[in-house]
């Protein structure tokens, strides 16, 4: 009688175990680029304002993420295929919206600026097809919003050379395998100052476009509801105060000019 009872408790200790393990959430798969200082990689941890901004909504909505950070355009196929869950921080082009289903609030805005040596000799008020003649950088797969993309489809800009990071980038621009450099304003002032030569950097004026970004999710998946529920959280979080006190603590700390 004894036997049979640990055997009892052995099958409902066993069945509790299974019931556990079927409702406990299974963690979404996240992939970004590192671009800092919206998602970067330091002692290991994968931190930056973006991914600060995504953990705490997702907390708050309960549901556990695994984010890794990946080249641009590993990331993007790995939503089209479903490999991943979402993907951060992603600008709008037709082309993407075909596999990603993007959500309505904004995640970040981002400054898309051009970059020259601090002693060139560049001339720009705003007018690309001045520059067509200048060897130009950017990174693999990604988009720069619509006028800089436009500029190179329509071969306003002609020279371009593509490079793997923001870092690949910069170090082709002070190393002067390119004249000009296009990047999220933040992002090429913070690799410069991790460098240490932020001084031999210009930014020129005009920026190009301020560009919206935002999380998509795969349409592979469906996760409507999740996407739903993480652009009200989203919402709160910018009334609330906590979206803000993110931000500033990236921009006025650390990458601020």
């Amino acid at each position: 009688m004894k036997i049979f009872s640990l055997v009892i408790l052995s099958l409902i200790l066993g069945g509790l175990c299974i019931f556990s393990c079927q409702t406990r959430p299974q963690p979404l798969q996240l992939v970004t680029l590192e671009y800092p200082p919206y998602e970067v990689e330091e002692n290991g941890k994968i931190t930056g304002m973006a991914v600060e901004i995504v953990e705490e909504v997702f907390q708050r909505m309960q549901k556990p993420v695994n984010i890794k950070l990946q080249p641009w355009d590993v990331a993007l196929e790995m939503i089209k295929t479903g490999d991943a869950d979402a993907v951060f921080t992603i600008f709008k082009t037709p082309a993407r919206e075909q596999y990603a289903d993007y959500n309505k609030e904004m995640l970040l805005p981002q400054m898309i600026s051009l970059f020259t040596r601090k002693n060139a000799k560049i001339e720009y008020n705003g007018n690309l097809i001045k520059l067509q003649d200048y060897r130009f950088g950017i990174v693999k797969a990604v988009s720069y919003g619509s006028i800089i993309d436009s500029a190179f489809n329509q071969d306003i800009i002609r020279s371009v050379f593509i490079y793997e990071t923001g870092q690949d980038n910069m170090e082709a621009l002070l190393n002067g395998k390119i004249d000009i450099l296009v990047s999220n304003r933040l992002g090429a002032w913070y690799i410069l100052q991790q460098m240490g030569r932020a001084d031999e950097v210009q930014e020129l004026s005009p920026i190009v476009q301020s560009v919206p970004s935002y999380i998509a999710f795969s349409k592979v998946k469906d996760l409507n509801m999740i996407k739903d529920s993480f652009d009200n959280i989203l919402k709160i979080m910018k009334e609330d105060g906590s979206y803000r006190k993110i931000t500033d603590k990236y921009m006025l700390n650390k990458f601020r000019r």
